[in-house]
């Protein structure tokens, strides 16, 4: 800073005087499916429940299949039981949410179908 009047000037330079920091947080990943249950190719919808503003997100769908988009579909084409994971992340940090055994993918070879999304029971 300088100053000066009639009677003189002077100067004076603070270094690292002003400091600054991102306002914000991380990011908290969630998500739900619109549902757990079907059978072999059928599609299903995750949506993205994740708060703290996140710009990207990675899906693990659990048959080695993944994804970048917000809310992605995925069918699957195998049966069995499927983890499913969500990453999310913005500029302070990122976030997991895993769902164990969240996806029921039934295989109507056997057994008897169900009406809603075909679903095998034995």
């Amino acid at each position: 800073m300088y100053v000066s009047n009639a009677f003189g000037n002077d100067w004076e330079n603070k270094t690292n005087y002003i400091t600054s920091s991102p306002v914000g947080s991380a990011p908290t990943a969630a998500f739900h499916a619109d549902k757990t249950a079907t059978s072999l190719d059928e599609v299903i919808q995750f949506i993205d429940d994740s708060t703290g503003s996140p710009t990207d997100w990675f899906w693990d769908f659990g048959d080695f299949n993944t994804s970048i988009l917000q809310s992605p579909t995925h069918a699957y084409t195998s049966g069995g039981l499927f983890t499913v994971a969500l990453n999310v992340e913005n500029a302070f940090g990122n976030d997991w949410e895993n769902k164990t055994e969240y996806i029921f993918i039934g295989v109507c070879d056997w057994g008897e179908c169900v009406d809603e999304g075909e679903v095998c029971i034995a």
